[in-house]
């Protein structure tokens, strides 16, 4: 398989919180890898996930807008959202 990805990952196996925007829902899940650009999440099998998220490492003392990319069953690919000021 060709590796589509600009920049290399490294993998990880670190805990993080999901806080969807719409839905009062926070939801937890392991990122298996990260770069600059993303991530690469592991979700528990029951649960969905949206579109777009805030996601956090340290129970949201500071949190990243990300964005789904990919979905396979309970592995899912984000990018972070780069903020814009208004």
């Amino acid at each position: 398989m060709q590796e589509r990805r600009g920049e290399s990952r490294t993998k990880i196996d670190a805990s993080g919180r999901i806080l969807a925007r719409d839905v009062d829902q926070l939801l937890g899940c392991t990122v298996r890898d990260i770069s600059s650009k993303g991530l690469r999440l592991e979700i528990p099998a029951t649960k969905t996930l949206q579109t777009e998220f805030d996601f956090s490492f340290d129970n949201f003392r500071t949190t990243r807008e990300c964005r789904l990319v990919w979905l396979r069953e309970n592995v899912a690919g984000v990018v972070f959202v780069k903020r814009t000021s208004s």
